[in-house]
């Protein structure tokens, strides 16, 4: 038993003492619940030994059942969940309020409520910034508004000057997050690792200048983190670098089903990056009951900052870097769904014999205009060099191995998602 079988196996032991579903329930009784059930989400449709022995110690808990995890646990009626983390408003950080904290979904941990926008803050403007693979950035300049959103525009795109929102015209954010003040408002992992693999734990995510760094280890750590809840439809965009490092340390930007139904509740994964000298970013699609797959990459040195970024419209989705198109679809019966939520991850699909990082400088949400896009292109794979569509349109794969990579790889097998927000999944699934 490896030991992030032997961590579940553990902590599921300690749940048997837990409370009825329709009893009240603390924070930390849902961030258990919520990791065993997305772990028994991504093992349910893989054959190997490993994971049906991880299966059945998760539904000789009761993770399957559906009271399980109780709806307290993801709209933030937690018992003991009061009073959101006070914040600035800046950047999509939830000021000081009264709502309760909800669980985010890939690990379990606890995320800040939605409460009252607090008060704006001046960006820092012409600090310097290391480049290429440091985490240092430069200032961002100009004034950050209040209200739980920041300005937006070129001045304010930190490490990522061209970016998919205002090539587009996707105007001001719902959402926003620079990460001048930690990480109030997401929901951290802590938990089995991907797929079982090692531990995703809090402590391998800091924060230092604006900038968020997630460290994977030869140990086993990885992590991950999730922003609830999500919205139907709309678009996403993170600005994210991530240095060379261990294959199997996947750099991860993802959607995941706010409902923890994967794979049925679809899985959106606009940017994993498993190639060592991160010169390829790939995109998958999961979809359907069987977790079905669409699957594309794009030749780009990820070593650098780069914009990322996905809009879904009830007309297709798209996924975008640096404001240029490298995949899309219009297939309407492979959209997810229900409302999906963004997460960030740095999953563990192995034996990582090195340690490795990734950087994240800010990530926003927007609603989608009154037109419901910018309009869905079927012409998949131009703008971009190198970007390999040639899987669009086709199922590619249906890579059974299991889900939630959130940003799962198809390729390898490996879960094909690795958004196991198992809290573990703590990742959300890819």
């Amino acid at each position: 038993m490896g030991v992030g079988l032997m961590a579940v196996a553990s902590a599921l032991a300690v749940g048997s003492t837990l409370l009825p579903a329709d009893a009240p329930i603390d924070d930390a009784s849902c961030s258990w619940r919520l990791t065993a059930r997305v772990l028994y989400q991504e093992v349910r449709l893989e054959a190997t030994a490993r994971a049906v022995e991880l299966r059945n110690i998760l539904e000789d808990a009761g993770v399957g059942a559906a009271d399980f995890l109780p709806s307290s646990c993801t709209d933030g009626t937690a018992a003991g969940a009061g009073g959101g983390g006070s914040g600035d408003g800046s950047s999509g950080r939830q000021g000081t309020g009264s709502s309760g904290s909800s669980v985010g979904s890939g690990g379990g941990s606890t995320g800040s409520g939605s409460g009252s926008s607090g008060s704006g803050e001046t960006g820092a403007g012409g600090s310097a910034g290391a480049g290429g693979g440091g985490s240092p950035r430069p200032g961002s300049g100009g004034a950050r508004a209040g209200g739980g959103t920041g300005a937006t525009g070129a001045g304010a795109n930190g490490n990522c000057p061209t970016t998919a929102a205002d090539t587009l015209g996707w105007g001001t954010p719902n959402r926003e997050d620079d990460f001048e003040g930690g990480v109030d408002g997401w929901g951290i992992y802590d938990g089995a690792g991907h797929a079982g693999n090692g531990t995703r734990t809090p402590a391998a995510i800091t924060t230092a200048d604006g900038i968020l760094t997630i460290t994977g280890t030869p140990d086993g750590q990885s992590g991950g983190m999730a922003w609830n809840p999500g919205q139907m439809y709309g678009r996403w965009e993170g600005c994210a670098q991530s240095p060379p490092g261990d294959p199997d340390l996947h750099s991860l930007f993802l959607l995941w089903p706010d409902a923890e139904n994967w794979p049925e509740g679809g899985e959106t994964d606009f940017m994993e990056i498993s190639d060592p000298t991160r010169q390829t970013v790939e995109g998958f699609f999961h979809y359907g009951a069987d977790n079905q797959q669409e699957h594309a990459s794009v030749d780009i040195d990820a070593t650098q900052w780069h914009a990322f970024a996905v809009e879904w419209t009830p007309q297709g989705a798209t996924y975008f870097v640096d404001g240029e198109e490298w995949w899309s679809t219009t297939d309407t019966s492979i959209l997810p769904p229900g409302p999906q939520h963004l997460t960030i991850q740095l999953d563990n699909f192995g034996n990582p014999g090195q340690e490795t990082q990734m950087h994240v400088d800010w990530v926003r949400q927007y609603a989608l205009d009154d037109t419901g896009g910018t309009g869905v292109s079927v012409d998949v794979g131009v703008g971009v060099g190198g970007a390999d569509s040639s899987q669009n349109g086709s199922r590619a794969g249906q890579d059974t191995d299991g889900g939630g990579r959130s940003g799962g790889n198809a390729d390898d097998g490996q879960d094909g998602g690795e958004g196991d927000q198992s809290g573990d999944r703590s990742g959300s699934g890819d």
